[in-house]
């Protein structure tokens, strides 16, 4: 079946995604099924330039035809346009858009995602959703965009049909895949692979739908609870001068049974003496439930961490096909505070959307970076670390990033290595221990694979800095989310559950 797309090139046309065979549009030019959600991108980010008549290239993106022909060009090197088209999207160097004078504005992570998620299946045409979608071509330099009736809709969130054969597209020829995914409400269900590939399903992150979870308050309290399944209570006593003070707080949800988490939304009223927060989950059969809080060290051996928050850190959602495991429902909430000030009544903590209804795919936080940290006075300083999974079998989805340093730390940068040679550079990003940044950066590390993580400082003190929980000491820790959980380890395993942390 031909899969041709062509639209008239007007500035603000907008252009229909049909659900018929390809056909006219009355005018004698041919319309497909692009994926709905990918139109909307590309026609507010790339069609500009990459239209149906390109302007300044002889690139059109309206077809997904036209990523499996090979390139003419030099730069191209021959490799299939899929490919190319991959490499710049994500490129930190000579991205597309380019960064000066770029169409509407560069894709967003989420944007990015999913259009990482469309080449991994192999560029397929949209299901019968895209009939009803209708997006909008603007021209350069406007900005916003409009959505006719269905709107954009994601990936993973039902009637999105990849195909039954095709590659995996990624900057380090990663293996082809061959089999699709045909999810359905919620974006589970089940799907094939083929020989060599995996099931590839979008792993943007969404919010959970109306009635798919039920949240549960998870709170620094002032004395113990009452029973299992009391998360609140009268706010924490933050004295004055408390200063790089952890503090946990022992949690039972009661859960009725196997459960997972959807979503995670930080409650901090006031970040102006709370440095983090960090939500454990005991392992089962560890320790009796108190319900108290006390002082704790940052080290939780019994413990594996699902999810934190910093300054800067927005909230954390899953795939429609992913969640987290929440055990038997017993957690610590662990909040490192600061306060120079006053006296202050605290009550920060977590909003965790929880279900019985238990998603195909399940994620863990993984520990890459190092401890292994010693920065001299008035210098600057890069402490490297190797993730090289142990025993890996099978690919590994890498769904969100978060560097963490302290005060002297400057950038994090993320290298994957293919088979032992220079992949791609997944993140290059500044650090601001005041706006620390999540990145939802969706990749998938194959048997072979390594990630390689840089963190950079500057020490302005008079005085070597070496790792360290206070403030005043520094960490380089890259806490990746990733599915199956528990799979991104090495040999042997550094302090935390799920450290994958080595020499380079």
């Amino acid at each position: 079946m031909s899969l041709r797309f062509g639209m008239i090139c007007l500035a603000g046309l907008v252009v229909a995604c049909s659900a018929e065979e390809p056909g006219t549009d009355g005018s004698g030019v041919e319309v497909s099924k692009l994926p709905c959600d990918i139109a909307d991108v590309l026609g507010r980010k790339c069609f500009q330039c990459h239209g149906p008549q390109p302007v300044g290239t002889p690139m059109s993106l309206v077809s997904p035809d036209i990523l499996h022909t090979r390139s003419q060009t030099v730069a191209g090197g021959g490799k299939e346009l899929g490919q190319v088209f991959y490499e710049r999207i994500n490129s930190p160097n000579s991205p597309m858009p380019p960064r000066n004078g770029a169409v509407n504005g560069p894709p967003t992570d989420a944007e990015r995602n999913l259009l990482n998620a469309w080449l991994a299946a192999a560029a397929p045409p949209g299901g019968p959703e895209a009939a009803s979608c209708q997006p909008v071509i603007l021209p350069a330099g406007s900005g916003g965009f409009q959505s006719g009736a269905g709107g954009a809709q994601q990936s993973g969130a039902g009637g999105v049909t990849p195909p039954g054969a095709g590659g995996t597209w990624s900057a380090g020829g990663a293996p082809p895949g061959g089999g699709g995914t045909e999810p359905g409400a919620g974006g589970t269900g089940a799907g094939g692979a083929g020989a060599g590939g995996e099931v590839v399903e979008s792993d943007t992150p969404r919010e959970p739908l109306p009635g798919e979870c039920t949240m549960v308050p998870i709170r620094a309290r002032a004395g113990a609870a009452a029973a299992p399944g009391v998360t609140t209570g009268a706010p924490y006593e933050v004295p004055s001068n408390y200063i790089d003070k952890y503090i946990c707080f022992d949690f039972d949800l009661g859960l009725p049974g196997p459960s997972q988490a959807l979503q995670f939304k930080s409650h901090v009223p006031d970040p102006s003496y709370v440095h983090h927060w960090l939500l454990y989950r005991k392992k089962p059969g560890v320790g009796a439930f108190s319900g108290y809080n006390s002082e704790c060290m940052g080290l939780h051996t019994d413990s594996e961490l699902v999810a934190g928050w910093a300054p800067g850190t927005l909230d954390w959602n899953l795939p429609g096909h992913v969640g987290m495991d929440m055990g038997d429902g017993k957690f610590i909430l662990e909040i490192h505070y600061n306060n120079t000030g006053a006296p202050r009544q605290d009550e920060s903590g977590v909003d965790v959307c929880v279900t019985q209804n238990l998603r195909r795919e399940t994620a863990g936080i993984h520990w890459l970076g190092t401890e292994s940290i010693s920065v001299p006075a008035q210098q600057a300083k890069d402490e490297v670390s190797m993730c090289r999974p142990a025993n890996q079998t099978q690919p590994i989805h890498v769904l969100r990033w978060w560097p963490h340093m302290h005060m002297l730390g400057t950038k994090m940068k993320v290298d994957v290595y293919r088979g032992g040679a220079f992949g791609e550079t997944v993140l290059d990003e500044p650090f601001d221990f005041f706006n620390q940044i999540q990145y939802d950066r969706a990749r998938v590390i194959y048997p072979g694979d390594s990630i390689l993580t840089t963190c950079s400082y500057f020490n302005t003190t008079s005085r070597t800095v070496t790792f360290g929980a206070g403030t005043s000491e520094e960490m380089c820790y890259n806490f990746v989310v990733a599915y199956p959980a528990n799979s991104l380890v090495s040999q042997p395993k550094g302090l935390h559950e799920n450290s994958c942390q080595g020499d380079p």
